[in-house]
């Protein structure tokens, strides 16, 4: 993918949860010379999640690839350190086993929202969101794509409302990474989704048997909410 390496795409302001004060950050695309800000953030974050399965560590070779012909970064700077950064990854044929692929048919052809990192102390900023919205604009008009995936931690509800934000669904819940249960988001680029009906069925997050049997009968996961008191999705029939 042919991306200028200096490219700008946004400044703003974020709040420091640490001492409530505000920064001026910049975001713009990654290149491979931030490879050790990357690494240095990921680890930082992988080492102080509270839940191991909620974010899965690639190994640095494949953090090389997002950063190179294979990918698309976005990162924020605040004072010039790396606070967050998001992954955009084209799969190529030439790994068939690498644990970004959603669909084996889909080699090159589909576009990966592949991770998310924020610093802990900028969390809460909407800076996944922002990322990713700017990341789909510049990959898109870099190398267009008809198919766009994720996979997601049915527990990481901060970026399971990011997905559906983008206009993805859930079209699928299953095991990957060491068997740890993740939802396959999905999105046609090119054909609007449409609703066969308005009936939405609620399914509670921790219960996966009665989620799968609703995917396998038709349903998509299209909005995260709440049910007599219970956090889950809420599905729905579509075309």
């Amino acid at each position: 993918m042919t991306v200028p390496e200096e490219q700008l795409l946004v400044t703003g302001r974020i709040r420091s949860r640490v001492n409530k004060q505000w920064y001026p950050y910049t975001m713009r695309v990654l290149k491979e010379s931030d490879l050790p800000s990357v690494l240095e953030l990921y680890d930082f974050v992988v080492e102080n999640i509270e839940d191991s399965d909620m974010l899965w560590r690639y190994a640095n070779e494949t953090v090389v690839d997002f950063l190179g012909q294979d990918g698309i970064v976005a990162g924020v700077f605040v004072d010039r350190t790396l606070v967050g950064f998001r992954v955009m990854y084209f799969h190529h044929e030439g790994d068939p086993n690498n644990p970004l692929l959603c669909n084996r048919s889909s080699y090159g052809k589909t576009a990966h929202l592949a991770l998310c990192v924020v610093h802990p102390e900028f969390r809460g900023n909407s800076l996944q969101k922002h990322m990713g919205v700017h990341l789909l604009r510049v990959a898109q008009a870099s190398r267009p794509f008809p198919t766009m995936c994720s996979i997601v931690s049915p527990h990481n509800y901060p970026s399971i409302s990011d997905k559906f934000s983008l206009n993805m669904v859930v079209v699928k819940l299953m095991p990957k990474f060491r068997r740890i249960w993740r939802y396959i988001f999905y999105r046609d680029m090119d054909t609007p989704i449409t609703a066969v009906d308005k009936k939405l069925i609620f399914a509670a997050s921790y219960d996966y048997p009665r989620q799968i049997e609703l995917l396998e009968q038709g349903y998509y996961g299209v909005q995260l909410g709440t049910s007599s008191g219970e956090t889950g999705l809420f599905f729905r029939k579509l075309r």
